[in-house]
């Protein structure tokens, strides 16, 4: 019984260490270098209002028109001034966990992050893969300071905001999907049921 014991606490503690840690924010830890996220009007997204995940599209193509439904989460999202150390309007800081174990979904994928807010959206592409090095997979994504970012949806540079308690900074602007979009996407499921429907006929 204690063998049986001893070797369960081994193999959890090797599961324990098997896993990815990815930071994600729009600032460093000394307000030097600062990009704030604004909604699609240029306006700063309120405390604790929005949210900002970790994860990876399965359709990149469909994300640039506004459809983010191949997102896949990777850990829990934060919300913009999540009341931890930037407890400010359109700043965002968080860092999210999760075990990797063979053959997960997300590993050989590009880390995204995917902030929304009041039906806007920002998505931005690192060129960081999730990766299984074991025994620990440990990156960061920060859209104000990461080279290679890129942004396949919003991502319009704006003009200066003022922030409270860092001045004035730079800003990045948020989008919203137009509704043509979803007609288009309506249009051409409904004409496919058509084809499908003569050709059974």
């Amino acid at each position: 019984m204690k063998k049986s014991f001893i070797l369960f606490c081994l193999l959890a503690s090797a599961m324990s260490l098997n896993a990815a840690t990815i930071t994600f924010s729009n600032t460093d830890s000394g307000w030097t270098s600062l990009l704030a996220v604004v909604d699609s009007s240029g306006n700063e997204i309120a405390n604790g209002s929005g949210s900002v995940s970790i994860g990876y599209f399965t359709d990149e193509s469909a994300v640039a028109s506004g459809d983010f439904s191949s997102f896949t989460q990777f850990g829990s999202s934060v919300a913009f001034g999540d009341g931890g150390a930037y407890n400010v309007a359109s700043i965002y800081s968080g860092e999210v966990s999760q075990a990797i174990a063979g053959g997960s979904s997300f590993i050989g994928q590009n880390i995204y992050t995917f902030a929304t807010f009041a039906g806007d959206a920002l998505v931005a592409k690192s060129t960081t893969l999730f990766a299984a090095d074991a025994p620990l997979f440990t990156t960061s994504m920060d859209i104000a300071n990461d080279a290679g970012i890129t942004y396949l949806f919003g991502g319009q540079a704006n003009s200066s905001i003022q922030i409270f308690g860092a001045g004035t900074v730079p800003s990045i602007r948020m989008a919203a999907p137009e509704p043509s979009t979803y007609a288009a996407l309506s249009g051409l499921l409904a004409l496919s049921s058509v084809m499908l429907r003569r050709r059974r006929a």
